[in-house]
């Protein structure tokens, strides 16, 4: 029995994209797979782990960083006894995120515990509101909390027991064609207007507002600045707390440490994870300290904390916080802007019947594919995947309509080139 069989017989159905691929290990910008009835090769990785390895796989700095812990000793237990390296790693990260306040740091082990964990640090400072908020095609995680926030996709919550209370905002999309300030603010203030008439009134009972700057999984949509200036003012004259899902966008992903500094707002809590420790599981909320559990064991968790990937963090952040390795990030996007709209140029060129376009952030881009009357199309979009990874560019998609770049930050700009060059070729054989 092969790789594929037991795949198959043994491992849960869960986001796999395609089951005949098998990832045997990846070093820098490639990954080493195999598609079924092929010999292993090496694969351009434009996915990253969906935003987990910002600094390629097998990152020198990582790998030396688990080393020297190895040799020291693994201690795992952060939350009942505290660990060196999650002390130090807690004053890392409350020093790099935005606000001058007094701040602490959660500790889990991924991106669905840090969001849970934040929605619970809000619960428990404000008794009695227990309500969240979400924009629309949010995506926050798979479990607890984190579920009842997500409605990116039917599928990632239909039949799932709801836990929580959310109310839903629309999602400010900058480059949507159809977006206006003024009518989504009109909806915003007409949204509150209704939850307060109602004969029990709900929006007193909002504790948090979490959302993503650039929604990931709702399909690589990017916030409009003036809308989220006059939101963080408005929620927060209500007394709503403001938590910033910056899971995929954190880690110098947009250019800046943080989404959050492209807008210029003070979350009172921020969530990590994903590219936090440059592969290795790990999540983290950076709160207000005025919001800490009053009481011990309100929350926990066994791994969270551990020597290891507190360590691994340690190790990115010496690499991601240099500056000239954010000015390198920063250019590296302007290349892969002008390679997209060059793509997009291509392609539009070449089907009358599919709209192309492209929008991002930093190196978190999409091309986005549609009918002429706008509509998704799901099915293209996975044969432009399967096509693409068979030409030995790995990729992934946002939402059902797009196609997200997402590569590594120590990308090389001829690497940029030549992933695009894969991607548009890739297209232009799958229209063709």
């Amino acid at each position: 029995m092969d790789l594929f069989e037991k795949h198959q017989l043994y491992c849960a159905t869960t986001t796999q994209l395609f089951p005949d691929f098998v990832v045997l290990g990846g070093r820098g910008c490639y990954v080493r797979g195999q598609i079924e009835g092929q010999e292993p090769r090496w694969f351009l990785d434009f996915a990253a782990d969906v935003g987990a390895s910002p600094l390629g796989h097998t990152p020198p700095a990582v790998s030396r960083a688990i080393r020297a812990t190895l040799r020291k000793g693994i201690v795992t237990v952060h939350n009942d006894w505290p660990i060196e390296e999650a002390i130090l790693l807690a004053e890392r990260l409350v020093n790099l995120t935005p606000g001058s306040f007094p701040k602490k740091v959660f500790f889990c082990n991924s991106g669905a515990e840090a969001v849970g964990a934040a929605v619970k640090i809000g619960f428990d400072a404000r008794p009695g509101k227990t309500t969240l908020l979400a924009p629309q095609k949010a995506f926050n995680g798979r479990l607890g909390y984190a579920q009842d926030l997500t409605n990116s996709k039917l599928v990632q919550t239909e039949g799932f027991p709801v836990g929580a209370k959310v109310l839903r905002l629309p999602f400010p999309d900058a480059h949507d064609p159809n977006y206006s300030y003024a009518d989504w603010r009109r909806s915003v203030e007409m949204s509150f207007l209704i939850w307060d008439k109602q004969a029990l009134p709900v929006s007193g009972e909002i504790s948090s507002f979490v959302y993503e700057l650039v929604q990931g999984e709702g399909g690589i949509r990017v916030a409009d600045l003036r809308a989220i200036e006059f939101l963080a003012s408005y929620l927060r004259d209500r007394g709503i707390l403001l938590v910033v899902d910056e899971i995929q966008t954190g880690i110098d992903r947009t250019g800046k440490f943080l989404a959050s500094e492209h807008y210029g707002i003070e979350p009172d809590m921020v969530c990590l994870s994903k590219a936090l420790a440059g592969g290795i599981a790990i999540g983290a909320v950076v709160f207000r300290a005025d919001l800490d559990f009053k009481r011990q064991g309100r929350h926990s968790g066994t791994f969270a904390g551990g020597s290891i990937p507190c360590a691994a963090a340690l190790a990115v952040l010496d690499v991601v916080t240099e500056p000239k390795f954010l000015e390198g990030v920063g250019n590296k996007a302007e290349l892969l802007t002008r390679e997209l709209y060059g793509a997009v140029k291509a392609l539009s060129g070449n089907s009358r019947s599919v709209a192309v376009s492209t929008c991002g952030l930093g190196l978190m881009h999409k091309i986005e594919f549609r009918g002429k009357d706008g509509e998704p199309l799901p099915v293209l979009i996975n044969k432009i995947e399967r096509r693409c990874l068979e030409n030995g560019l790995r990729v992934v998609h946002a939402g059902d309509s797009a196609i997200r770049f997402l590569p590594p930050l120590v990308i090389s700009p001829q690497q940029i080139k030549s992933g695009v060059a894969i991607f548009t070729r890739s297209v232009l054989e799958v229209l063709a």
